[in-house]
């Protein structure tokens, strides 16, 4: 499934992986562990070895492998003795193995009916077990019980170094847990086992436990997809979600635009068409790009005109040879050079239609993240992205500015305190008084 996802550039629902996965046994596995005790402890679970078979006793997983693997275990050796002896007009068989059990009158009876149930049926009840008993009254079935009772078994461990023989399978079966039981079982807290053994379970009570958690899981598959999380982004996908909130998974890593106003007309009006149209298909974006001419409608009969020339008059001038057209055709192929001879003849490169220049930028942008294909075929053309905020000013910026602020202000201050004050005009010094005589005054007085 990887490898096929791999091929292609769309993208698919997480969730209906997970569901592929389930649909198959053979492509997930499943674990089972008992539920917690109050001091955290588990209760164990028995797993038979030759297989994948898991039981919640351990009696019920030696039974199974004592008649699963019975050749790897033991061998049975008959010995012939004589039958039964009495009137027997009918026999009992199990209804649930089909054994038999024998009269009712017989003397082991009760016993061949309690080690029938102890070995084969023990998760059933008893009362239950002697429900399903019929009684056939049938001479052939009577006949067939005393064959069965004509041979005497007796069961030899081959596991052994030296073999041992038994008389019955109870005592093959107790020297089995003591000496050979870590061979086939293994008591664990949890299993894993595939999903194809899952479903051949021989417990009851776990074969439907692993119904209802399937049936659970097939309508949700959470664990599932966690389980499945690891191992796709080690393969290279990436994870999404969509408008609606449904993770996707695709080789393609979506992208967004900062701004669709440097790309080219035709791209941007697919985008604002996809952005518009959420989920649309690739038919209907072409519809609408290269709309399909409408059917032309039949044409009518032309009505004569009877100012026009008859249709014999035209046969006629048409079968009038003109000489002009005759003459120019026979000057034009004189001047036409002929092609050389084996010079390749090379045509033009064919212009591509309106619809494959569409599809063209539709591959870029799919192959480059801005479009999301996805597995129904649907498309969706991401939002650009939302413009960044500026940063908020540092207090480390707010204290540089606070001295560049007043150091302006100084320094516009500055020419009004720095500017030469004008100097005082000086008094003009008294004239001098006047003399009598050429003596100066000694009253005036005397100037500085």
């Amino acid at each position: 499934m990887i490898e096929a996802m791999k091929q292609t550039q769309r993208a698919y629902a997480l969730f209906d992986i997970a569901k592929l996965v389930l649909n198959k046994p053979e492509r997930h596995f499943v674990k089972f562990a008992g539920k917690p005790a109050a001091d955290g402890s588990r209760a164990p679970l028995f797993l038979v070895t030759p297989g994948e078979s898991v039981f919640l006793r351990q009696d019920e997983a030696v039974r199974f492998a004592l008649r699963h693997h019975a050749d790897m275990v033991f061998r049975e050796k008959k010995t012939p003795i004589d039958p039964p002896k009495g009137n027997f007009t009918f026999v009992n068989r199990c209804g649930l193995t089909g054994v038999w059990l024998g009269p009712p009158n017989y003397h082991e009876y009760q016993s061949r009916l309690v080690r029938h149930h102890q070995q084969r049926l023990r998760h059933i009840p008893f009362d239950e077990f002697k429900s399903r008993i019929q009684t056939v009254k049938d001479p052939e079935a009577v006949k067939a019980w005393l064959e069965s009772m004509s041979v005497k078994s007796e069961y030899e461990c081959i596991l052994d170094a030296e073999p041992k023989a038994f008389a019955t399978r109870d005592e093959l079966e107790k020297h089995f847990v003591e000496t050979h039981l870590a061979q086939f079982i293994t008591s664990v807290p949890e299993v894993r086992i595939t999903g194809t053994a899952s479903r051949q379970l021989q417990n009851p009570a776990l074969l439907e436990t692993v119904r209802l958690a399937w049936e659970q899981e097939r309508k949700f598959p959470l664990k599932t997809a966690n389980e499945m999380r690891g191992k796709l982004r080690h393969e290279g996908f990436h994870f999404f979600k969509d408008p609606k909130g449904i993770t996707y998974i695709g080789r393609v890593k979506p992208q967004r635009f900062e701004s669709i106003a440097h790309l080219t007309d035709q791209i941007q009006k697919i985008i604002v068409y996809l952005r518009e149209h959420f989920g649309c298909t690739r038919k209907q974006l072409i519809a609408h790009f290269v709309p399909r001419p409408a059917p032309a409608a039949p044409a009518s009969a032309p009505v004569p005109d009877p100012a026009a020339p008859s249709p014999a008059s035209v046969q006629a001038e048409a079968q009038a040879p003109d000489p002009a057209p005759a003459q120019a055709e026979g000057q034009a192929v004189a001047s036409a050079p002929a092609p050389e001879q084996g010079t390749p003849i090379i045509s033009a490169p064919p212009v591509p239609s309106e619809e494959d220049r569409v599809l063209a930028d539709l591959h870029w942008l799919i192959q480059d993240g801005y479009v999301v294909e996805f597995s129904n075929g649907r498309l969706w053309a991401l939002a650009d992205k939302p413009p960044q905020p500026l940063p908020p000013p540092t207090p480390a910026s707010t204290a540089a500015e606070a001295p560049t602020k007043n150091a302006s202000e100084a320094a516009t201050a500055t020419p009004a305190s720095t500017e030469p004050a004008a100097e005082p005009t000086p008094s003009p010094e008294p004239a001098p008084a006047a003399t009598e005589g050429g003596e100066p005054n000694s009253t005036a007085p005397a100037s500085s």
